[in-house]
């Protein structure tokens, strides 16, 4: 049996885009990284993100943003803070 996979859209910049895996990505990593920098969580959730989704290299900086504000979104209230985009 074929499984259809899991497309959540976000905006990233200006535009809205669709993203494979995103939500079961940030349930795997709720538990164990709420208390990462925006930083490190970009970097992770890029890595883990890219093996399913293509993000081009002159805007990974910009989908990693995206996704540190969507993982702090889904973790609540308590977690969130709006990141400017420039």
């Amino acid at each position: 049996m074929e499984t259809t996979p899991e497309v959540n859209r976000i905006k990233i910049g200006k535009h809205m885009f669709g993203i494979v895996g995103l939500k079961s990505t940030f349930e795997e990593m709720a538990r164990d990284h709420v208390n990462q920098t925006d930083v490190a969580l970009s970097r992770m959730l890029l890595e883990r993100l890219a093996q399913k989704n293509y993000i081009p290299e002159n805007v990974r900086e910009n989908y990693g943003r995206a996704f540190v504000r969507e993982f702090r979104k889904f973790l609540g209230p308590s977690f969130f803070k709006e990141i400017p985009y420039n």
